[in-house]
């Protein structure tokens, strides 16, 4: 996805229309008989939800992971919501039990270090981004190619995109803790409700760009320290696509995502304003 030169000062329009603030996910359509079918997040903290979806899920159903019994938190016939209890270290499979009936994910949970930059606990999973985390070669000095970067070694849940400046904590995939030459790939929908310019801001540490409906419109690539970007685009109300690409290669971490609408003052994209997609 990595593109030409930002756009500045264009008008943009969004393909979908802004949605209602009440706005809730479509009902998961569950499968046929008893089973799982995803489990999202696949990585997260203690105390984060995570939704597994399947089939033949019933009121008594239990759900057992790393770190043993999880709370469920709701439930209908093809999604469950459960909490990762305190305990989770190690990775291994979720499975969800009825009765004398077992189903379990096919791909491993990895719970992630609490302390960690990007672990913070998940309290909600329709608003946010959604993040694919890649290992990349060691080196790396600017964005990769998402495309031949390999598969991903997990999914986060990003609720807003407000990491200050300091110590990279590190991401804790299949293989340990991690906290050098990572990258990540979110996406969602930028919910914009009222016309007007709009300054957007990256800043990070390596790093990132942020395109809507696959226009790059902040480039803030390149080995640096915390640096920020912004660019100023017209945008008429609508859902907008967008693609925030980050990587770290080697010591401090920083990515924040702001902007400024008109008349307005600078914040923070508030966590209302994300929406992961339709899963």
């Amino acid at each position: 996805m990595r593109g030409a030169d930002p756009i500045k000062g264009r008008k943009l329009v969004a393909k979908e229309k802004p949605r209602d603030p009440e706005w809730t996910p479509l009902p998961v359509t569950p499968l046929p008989e008893f089973g799982v079918r995803s489990v999202y997040p696949t990585m997260a903290a203690p105390g984060s939800l995570v939704e597994i979806t399947g089939g033949g899920f019933t009121k008594s159903v239990r759900v057992e992971g790393p770190g043993g019994a999880w709370e469920v938190v709701e439930v209908d016939v093809g999604r469950i919501v459960a909490r990762v209890p305190a305990g989770a270290e190690q990775p291994g499979p979720i499975t969800v039990v009825r009765g004398k009936s077992k189903a379990a994910s096919t791909a491993a949970f990895v719970p992630m270090l609490a302390d960690t930059t990007f672990g913070r606990p998940v309290e909600r999973l329709d608003r946010g981004l959604t993040a694919r985390v890649f290992v990349l070669p060691d080196g790396a000095t600017e964005l990769p190619d998402f495309g031949e970067v390999g598969d991903p070694v997990g999914v986060v849940h990003l609720a807003g995109v407000d990491v200050p400046s300091g110590p990279f904590k590190g991401f804790v995939d299949r293989g340990g803790p991690r906290n050098t030459f990572v990258a990540m790939h979110a996406n969602g929908g930028l919910n914009v409700t009222a016309e007007g310019e709009v300054e957007l801001c990256v800043e990070s540490d390596d790093g990132a760009q942020l395109y809507l409906e696959q226009n790059l419109v902040v480039d803030n690539d390149g080995v640096h320290e915390a640096k920020e970007v912004c660019e100023l685009v017209y945008l008429e109300p609508g859902l907008y696509q967008v693609d925030l690409l980050y990587f770290q290669a080697e010591g401090p971490v920083a990515l924040r995502l702001s902007w400024t609408p008109e008349g307005g003052r600078k914040a923070p994209i508030p966590v209302d304003a994300l929406f992961p997609p339709q899963r």
